[in-house]
């Protein structure tokens, strides 16, 4: 589905969408999940104007069900007793926390466990510094989960962590990094959205995207007055606020909140790296998202504008 397409739907049906990938060019698709109540309000329209599309998940909830169940079934099968992060599964953001945790207790001289903020339902925001014997070293900040659903982001932000710790030793290559940088990663900046998402399998909780920020209040166009709760927090740092793919509605999934840094997460961000302990060390920045396979880089508030460094960075 492209931007033209976007246009033929009803407003109404729009509300009832759930968009996991935007088209990137004027030839691209559109990923969308649809109630299965309101389809026809959707496929109407598109066949009407004889307008390409494919179903690729008949049943989005079947499919996160089998998935919970092959989940618990390994469960059952693996010893929980091993000392390491189980890569095989999703854990919760409590496992996340302890195994950092024990990195940390495990080899002091290479891992420290860190803390950047509380979430808005008072969870901690932890990550790990590596490599962080040296405070006048630069610093490479990786951080993952901004976006509750995406639960391959922390994931890789914690593979991250397991390769430059379990292979410093016996790698030349991290070893000489290590020596010349410190890696400050945060797996999960949003915790209370990663674990509503693994409350239920229905795909309006599973498929969460913002954090769980206290319901804003906003009328629609008809009057009518309509409350959501959660913010985008990848909308809601005060570069370009509100100017570009951002929205002043509570209900959508890409509202940016009340204002810049109106939430705790953002807030903790900004303030770790603007701290005494980080300020002006850093000299890269990568936060992770999933999915859709591509590199993004600055900036995204208008097309063809590009940081001084562009060439490096597409290099």
């Amino acid at each position: 589905m492209n931007d033209d397409t976007s246009n033929l739907i009803d407003a109404d049906v729009k509300q009832k969408l759930n968009f996991w990938k935007t088209a990137k060019n004027l030839n691209g698709f559109w990923d969308v999940m649809v109630d299965e109540r309101f389809s026809d309000n959707l496929l109407q329209p598109l066949g009407k104007y004889d307008i390409a599309h494919v179903k690729t998940i008949d049943d989005v909830q079947k499919l996160i069900t089998t998935k919970e169940h092959r989940k618990v079934q390994r469960r059952l099968r693996d010893d929980s007793s091993l000392p390491f992060y189980d890569f095989n599964r999703y854990g919760s953001y409590a496992q996340m926390t302890a195994w950092m945790r024990a990195l940390a207790r495990n080899d002091p001289q290479l891992v420290q466990f860190i803390s950047i903020g509380t979430s808005h339902e008072g969870r901690s925001i932890d990550g790990v510094e590596i490599g962080a014997h040296d405070r006048s070293k630069r610093i490479f900040w990786i951080d993952g989960g901004i976006h509750a659903r995406e639960w391959a982001a922390p994931h890789t932000a914690l593979y991250f962590i397991h390769q430059l710790t379990t292979r410093y030793n016996t790698d030349p290559t991290i070893k000489s990094l290590l020596e010349e940088i410190t890696f400050v990663i945060v797996p999960c900046v949003n915790p209370d959205g990663y674990e509503f998402t693994r409350s239920s399998t229905n795909p309006h909780i599973r498929l969460w995207r913002k954090n769980r920020s206290q319901m804003q209040c906003r009328k629609d166009s008809w009057g009518r007055n309509r409350c959501c709760r959660g913010v985008d927090l990848n909308r809601n740092f005060d570069f370009h606020f509100k100017e570009s793919g951002s929205s002043d509605d509570p209900c959508s999934e890409i509202y940016q909140g009340t204002g810049p840094f109106s939430e705790p997460e953002t807030k903790a961000i900004r303030d770790a790296i603007m701290s005494k302990r980080y300020r002006g060390r850093v000299d890269a920045y990568i936060t992770l998202h999933t999915y859709s396979q591509i590199w993004i880089h600055p900036y995204g508030h208008r097309k063809d504008s590009y940081p001084g460094d562009i060439q490096e960075l597409v290099s």
